[in-house]
């Protein structure tokens, strides 16, 4: 039994990402881009680089991006926590 188009599963888009800038402000967010992600970084999205760790994980949660950073750490910083955890 053939299924018709609208009964067809569609795939979910690519996701958007942010990239961290302890990942490096040029090399990384431009191989995300020539593999064909939507990517932005820290410094585009607000326009500065002294941007709290809590506010940029919040726009993140806001905007639907997907994170790429090397910070390890911050799962076990009570504020950033918060912030992971209400998105």
């Amino acid at each position: 039994m053939m299924s018709s188009p609208s009964s067809e599963p569609t795939l979910p888009s690519r996701p958007r990402i942010l990239v961290d800038h302890s990942l490096g402000r040029k090399a990384v967010p431009e191989f995300f881009r020539s593999e064909g992600y939507e990517t932005t970084t820290i410094l585009e999205l607000f326009g500065r680089t002294d941007v709290r760790d809590v506010e940029w994980i919040e726009k993140a949660g806001e905007l639907g991006l997907v994170v790429a950073h090397k910070d390890a750490r911050i799962r076990y910083r009570p504020a950033e926590r918060q912030a992971v955890l209400l998105v």
